[in-house]
């Protein structure tokens, strides 16, 4: 299962993938601790996305590939999201 993004819902999360949703009884923090952080990022305090799906970032919105809804960067994260794009960049 390659995930698109995940979205916490209280005390479970959706994990988005190939236009399919699944429900877990996780919680947001449980999910971050887990996952490969060169992988995916948290963007918000709702939303850990994976980084190969960036297709394109405007302004504090991040368009994923295939998904055809926004992603906000919450302010408390993006200068960690942003930290990790310049290292992607010059690579």
């Amino acid at each position: 299962m390659e995930i698109d993004f995940i979205e916490g819902m209280k005390n479970y999360i959706a994990l988005h993938h190939n236009g399919i949703i699944t429900l877990a009884l996780l919680t947001m923090k449980d999910v971050e601790e887990r996952l490969p952080k060169t992988h995916f990022i948290r963007v918000q305090k709702s939303f850990i996305i994976a980084v190969n799906k960036i297709i394109s970032i405007d302004g504090n919105r991040i368009i994923l590939r295939g998904i055809s809804s926004e992603i906000l960067i919450g302010e408390t994260y993006r200068k960690d999201f942003m930290e990790m794009m310049k290292k992607k960049l010059l690579i």
